[in-house]
């Protein structure tokens, strides 16, 4: 029996026990369970952009390995993949705004 098959069976039937049971919750709720529900949903969302945008400036700096093309540091001296050896900084893939 093929596994995809299986695994959507079994999601199908959680949803036929949990949906019942999730949908009865939020009618016993009444309105100001929905705005807090609403509320927290809305909390959790921005938290969690919140940092995950913190967590995006700790990335370093990345360019292409002007052989293979590879993502490298900015800094390395090696590319990882193919071995080039940088004469000093990787290339920068942006312009030098002092240039003409």
């Amino acid at each position: 029996m093929r596994q995809d098959l299986v695994l959507l069976s079994m999601f199908a039937g959680l949803a036929v026990v949990v949906l019942p049971v999730v949908f009865v919750f939020f009618l016993a709720l009444g309105p100001a369970g929905w705005l807090f529900t609403g509320v927290s949903i809305v909390v959790v969302g921005v938290v969690v952009a919140a940092k995950a945008d913190d967590d995006a400036d700790e990335t370093p700096a990345k360019t292409n390995c002007p052989e293979c093309g590879s993502r490298v540091q900015v800094n390395a001296p090696t590319c990882d993949y193919c071995g080039h050896a940088f004469d000093g900084p990787a290339p920068d893939d942006t312009p030098d705004p002092s240039a003409p």
